[in-house]
């Protein structure tokens, strides 16, 4: 099982890269490209415009409280455990098996 350290959770807290806070700015840029939604909220706002993600990481919760926006996808599941702070490495084997499978 991977997990992070103490010292490094402050660092996640921190957007990498450009934030969007509105939808619609992000649309033309992901026109035609591999869509991997990481979040409930991130994943409905997706479905909600019209796009439907190629991989959608969720799991009913947004900081640790439940959703209430939690999609509804009617696609192949793939369920794991995740404690808090740890990924379990098989989760990520069998992510990365179904993305290569996926792409042919």
């Amino acid at each position: 099982m991977l997990r992070l350290p103490e010292a490094h959770r402050d660092l996640l807290k921190i957007p990498f890269g450009t934030l969007y806070r509105d939808i619609g700015e992000l649309l033309p840029l992901i026109e035609g490209r591999a869509i991997c939604a990481v979040g409930d909220v991130v994943t409905h706002n997706l479905l909600s415009a019209g796009i439907v993600p190629d991989i959608a990481i969720i799991d009913g919760y947004t900081m640790r409280t439940p959703c209430t926006r939690s999609p509804l996808l009617q696609a192949r599941r793939i369920t794991a455990k995740n404690p808090r702070a740890r990924s379990p490495t098989n989760s990520w084997t069998r992510l990365m098996r179904w993305s290569v499978i996926r792409r042919g």
